[in-house]
């Protein structure tokens, strides 16, 4: 991830905190960060937020926790966010990098 890619990554977390908890929450349920920096501030901020982080956490979480590894920045179809509440079925389930309505589209073959 580039500079602007991290920044722009770091505001959508804090703009949208809690959706991105619950996603972060899935995320350790299924024992996707390998990371033991990036897992330990990643309970770090499920149980105190991300709004006291170091930008040296900032850093490591974003780089070896979620950022590069367990987020797709858009979805490939219609280039909108995807959801934090979707994002697991993005990067994992379906590994298709959809939104769910793209997904449903897709599979109608629209």
């Amino acid at each position: 991830m580039e500079k602007a890619e991290i920044q722009e990554l770091k505001l959508r977390i804090l703009k949208d905190i809690e959706m991105f908890q619950y996603y972060l929450k899935e995320v350790l349920d299924n024992e996707l960060i390998e990371d033991s920096a990036a897992l330990g501030i990643a309970r770090q901020i499920l149980k105190q937020g991300a709004e006291n982080l170091t930008e040296k956490q900032w850093y490591v979480f974003l780089k070896h926790g979620v950022g590069e590894v367990n987020y797709v920045s858009q979805c490939r179809r219609d280039y909108e966010k995807i959801p934090w509440e979707e994002m697991l079925g993005a990067v994992y389930i379906y590994e298709d990098g959809l939104c769910s309505y793209c997904r449903h589209k897709e599979e109608k073959g629209e």
